[in-house]
């Protein structure tokens, strides 16, 4: 009896210790269940240059975060529908960085980012080969270090010469293109992930609110959507930016009620789109900061006070939700990567 009791007890104890942990690549990491992610991007900008290249020491800076967000520029003119091996050559570069991650002193897991998508008129209807494609490239190379996939297009767009057709959300081709990877991503495993511009002109704002509204509150394409405010690069006040792509402080609110509602609402925290009660995308938000904290911006006659304002207006808002709710940060590239923002990040996910 004693024999048998104790064979009992190892081999439940066998069994705790092989699902306590997840493995990725090289490296033993866990998964991030109320993310504090940073992205990084990598390879061609889409403007004729190619990213800095993030190394060990400044992923080791990174000492609060719990998981990457790595990804290629969100232009369409970087990679545009994957001819000439484009998609091949954006996926060397996302390895390359991974990598430099899995060598880092404490590896995290990485959702990856497909090729930009930021481009109205891009043939949506036609991309879903090559893009799975990429992602099943991505899972035989990188797959154990992978927790999921970003949908990287910021925007729902138009079909091209008509509106945006709420009642038959397939019906927009943008929309079906990130449905369909949705269920090819979920088939592998993986979460989808999206992180929309909540607006940024006045004249189409409740439009783009709506539109997002409609995606997250009433399909489960996505299991996060992280809401960017858009305000620290666009805010209102002095300055040249044009009134017309100015973001107003209201977005963070906006962002904020949906956060606490847990689905998108406008900025007066009416729902954007009724919720179906069988939804399960969480939301989030997309923090903001670049190396203007330090450096301000000429360009735009803006001083470094104006951005350091606005981006305590973020902390202020939405500090309370780390660790409830999936944060992301937009940081701009390894160029802004100074100690200025690191340390922001870092003192935001403590």
């Amino acid at each position: 009896m004693q024999l048998v009791k104790k064979s009992l007890y190892l081999f439940i104890m066998l069994v705790l210790s092989v699902t306590s942990f997840t493995f990725y690549g090289s490296t033993d990491v866990q998964a991030a269940p109320d993310s504090k992610r940073v992205f990084l991007y990598v390879g061609d900008t889409g403007f004729g240059g190619v990213y800095a290249k993030y190394s060990i020491t400044d992923i080791n800076q990174l000492t609060n975060v719990n998981e990457f967000v790595v990804l290629p520029s969100p232009h369409w003119e970087a990679y545009r529908d994957g001819s000439n091996d484009s998609y091949v050559k954006a996926a060397s570069y996302i390895k390359e960085l991974v990598n430099t991650i899995n060598q880092s002193r404490n590896p995290k897991p990485v959702i990856i980012g497909l090729p930009g998508l930021n481009y109205a008129n891009a043939p949506f209807d036609k991309l879903s080969p090559k893009l799975q494609s990429f992602i099943n490239q991505i899972d035989r190379e990188l797959g154990r270090s992978v927790n999921g996939f970003y949908f990287n297009c910021e925007y729902m767009y138009n079909n091209p010469n008509s509106t945006f057709d709420y009642n038959n959300l397939m019906n927009n081709k943008t929309v079906k293109l990130a449905s369909d990877l949705s269920s090819y991503v979920k088939s592998k495993g993986y979460d989808f992930i999206w992180a929309p511009t909540y607006s940024n002109a006045e004249s189409i704002a409740a439009d783009t609110i709506k539109r997002v509204g409609y995606v997250a509150n009433r399909t489960d394409i996505f299991n996060e959507v992280l809401l960017q405010p858009n305000y620290y690069f666009n805010g209102t006040g002095k300055g040249k930016v044009k009134a017309a792509n100015q973001a107003p402080d209201l977005n963070l609110k906006g962002v904020k009620h949906s956060i606490d509602k847990q689905q998108v609402t406008f900025r007066d925290g009416k729902p954007a789109a009724v919720k179906l009660t069988n939804n399960k995308t969480r939301i989030g938000v997309q923090m903001e900061i670049d190396g203007k904290i330090s450096w301000g911006d000429k360009d735009n006659n803006l001083d470094k006070i104006v951005f350091q304002k606005r981006y305590q207006e973020y902390v202020d808002a939405y500090q309370n939700f780390v660790g409830s709710y999936p944060i992301s940060f937009y940081a701009a590239d390894k160029n802004h990567f100074i100690t200025s923002v690191t340390n922001s990040i870092n003192q935001f996910y403590r």
